[in-house]
Parts: structure tokens; sequence; C-alpha cells
């Protein structure tokens, strides 16, 4: 039985200006040593910056932004055929290239070997490590 009292989640309020929760979150990652109006101002300076060189909605952009970031899909990548396969994360860099991220760290993967991608039993594909 625990004998401390559960932790309360703490809910992030809206900023003041967009009010989106999505912009509070960034700027808590902005922020450096507890100086949130300087991570403010720098935050909504490069918004309007956005703003004056894409003529488009700043909050616009930063979802788009946000969106091109997270993780196209988790896959089992195969480099060799005796190798155990690993749970990878892919992410999309330009339109023909992709960044994978290894869960644990491989060994003996060099430029020119090829890979193959798998979820399950279905091959997604492959290709040729850079």
């Amino acid at each position: 039985m625990a004998r401390r009292k559960k932790r309360t989640k703490r809910e992030i309020s809206p900023d003041p200006v967009y009010n989106n929760v999505a912009v509070a979150k960034f700027i808590n990652q902005v922020m450096r040593r507890g100086k949130k109006t300087i991570a403010q101002k720098i935050v909504y300076r490069a918004f309007d910056i956005i703003k004056e060189k894409t003529k488009k909605e700043p909050l616009e952009v930063f979802e788009k932004a946000f969106e091109n970031t997270s993780p196209l899909l988790e896959v089992k990548p195969k480099i060799r055929y005796r190798h155990k396969s690993v749970t990878a994360t892919i992410y999309k860099i330009l339109n023909t290239k992709y960044y994978i991220l290894f869960n644990k760290p491989q060994r003996a993967i060099t430029p020119g070997q090829s890979i193959v991608f798998y979820s399950g039993d279905e091959l997604l594909g492959g290709g040729v490590i850079c």
C-alpha cells in the first residue's frame, strides 16, 4: 500500500495571445531557468516574422510544422538475415529521404547495406543505408 498521495496531473493553460495549449507547451519548451516572459517574447516574435514573410496565419504554419515533425510510423526493420529485428520509428526528412531511429543501439550498420521494413508479418518496403 502506497504511503504517499497520488500525484495530480496539472493542466496546462492556453497561452494568452493565441489561446492554444500547443503554443503554451512550445513556450514551456523554449523557456530556460523559469524565464517565461522571455520565452513568450521569442515565440511571439517568431510568429510575427512568419506572418510578415508568408502572409499566412502563424498558428496554421505552427500546426503544419508540428505535423511534419511527428513520426511517420513504427516498424520492425531487419538488417541481416539472422539479425533480430528491433522496433524503430521512421521520420520523413525530405520527399525522398527518411530518418530511422532505433529504440535500441544497433551494431555494425554500414553504408551500402540493405534494410527491410516489416509491420508484423507484412512487408512494407526496403532500402539502402546511406
